[in-house]
């Protein structure tokens, strides 16, 4: 799947109004994941969920970048989508 983004990002509006509304980055290609974006204060914490099983041949410092990159993806999309105020 080298034809699609790295990196998606995907907003989940529940339908009932006293549920937040939840936010996932999407990782296509391998190791396919998606990772909710938590957030606990002033910090936001990815929680991946590995769509093929947890890979067995990620060492943890791989798995840690991959991470690393889904947030400075997930900061910098945000950052550019939000309207400039005048």
């Amino acid at each position: 799947m080298s034809h699609l983004p790295k990196f998606l990002i995907a907003d989940d509006v529940p339908q009932a109004a006293l549920q937040p509304p939840r936010t996932f980055i999407v990782h296509a290609h391998e190791p396919y994941f998606i990772a909710e974006v938590l957030h606990h204060g002033d910090e936001e914490v990815l929680n991946p969920h590995w769509l093929d099983g947890a890979p067995d041949d990620l060492s943890r410092d791989h798995v840690l970048e991959l991470m690393q990159e889904a947030s400075a993806f997930y900061h910098t999309t945000r950052r550019s989508n939000q309207p400039t105020q005048n």
